[in-house]
């Protein structure tokens, strides 16, 4: 993404030509990989455990709804749930569902929500927020809560600042490169920039804004960077000469 953008690039021209670029390429991919896995395996591991919260919330929500219908005749009492029911009930649920006579069960069926956690995985993983639900769920079991929570999330504001930096420097960098007249207003330039970014952005905060986030980002973002990058590839291998 960074090459894609222009970020790297930008930044890599104020780089003096005796720096060792190689090192540096190593580093940054082996510090970007760690940071990866970290965020990977602690948001998921999040993700997982919500969604199991979740599926486990749904076959207790069936249990209450056969014990209502038992209580008000609709349902034999054959079919009452059992009363370990809550003490575990991702196991007991389907032990009991299995357990159940056929003719029961097919009574008992078209009354409880079908409980998937696969599904339940999906629902907890959509929308552009995963990594904020992720860290105000283990935030809250902390200890001094509030403490961390305005820590966590003025680390995200900061990693949303930082990233936005460098796509603001890979669009300044090569105007003032173009054109050398832009160089003397630097601050112009990118309050110029940036404005027009800003009002642009306004739509993603309207009732329908998260639809755009999510077409933006699934659809729109990822086959104009990889053409980017491919191309930039071709032109310094090929047109500009590795070798040099």
């Amino acid at each position: 993404m960074g090459p894609g953008f222009g970020s790297f690039t930008a930044i890599s021209s104020y780089v003096p030509r005796s720096n060792d670029c190689v090192m540096d390429a190593f580093a940054v991919a082996l510090l970007n990989l760690t940071a990866s896995l970290t965020s990977t395996v602690f948001v998921f591991a999040i993700m997982g455990h919500l969604a199991t919260e979740n599926n486990e919330k749904c076959y207790l929500r069936n249990a209450e709804i056969v014990l209502d219908l038992i209580a008000s005749g609709v349902l034999p009492a054959e079919a009452h749930p059992p009363d370990s029911m809550y003490h575990d009930p991702s196991s007991i649920y389907s032990r009991w569902i299995k357990s159940l006579p056929k003719q029961i069960k097919d009574v008992v069926l078209p009354y409880v929500t079908n409980c998937d956690l696969s599904q339940q995985l999906k629902e907890v993983m959509e929308g552009p927020g995963v990594a904020i639900v992720a860290f105000t769920d283990i935030i809250s079991a902390f200890s001094g809560s509030t403490f961390w929570a305005i820590i966590i999330f003025m680390l995200l504001a900061s990693l949303g600042l930082n990233t936005m930096t460098g796509i603001v420097q890979g669009i300044v960098t090569p105007l003032q490169d173009t054109f050398s007249s832009l160089r003397k207003c630097t601050n112009l330039l990118t309050v110029g920039i940036c404005v027009p970014m800003f009002l642009g952005s306004l739509i993603f905060v309207r009732p329908s804004g998260s639809y755009y986030v999510n077409l933006l980002d699934d659809y729109w973002v990822s086959l104009p960077l990889f053409l980017i990058v491919i191309l930039e590839n071709i032109a310094m291998a090929w047109i500009y000469g590795a070798r040099r």
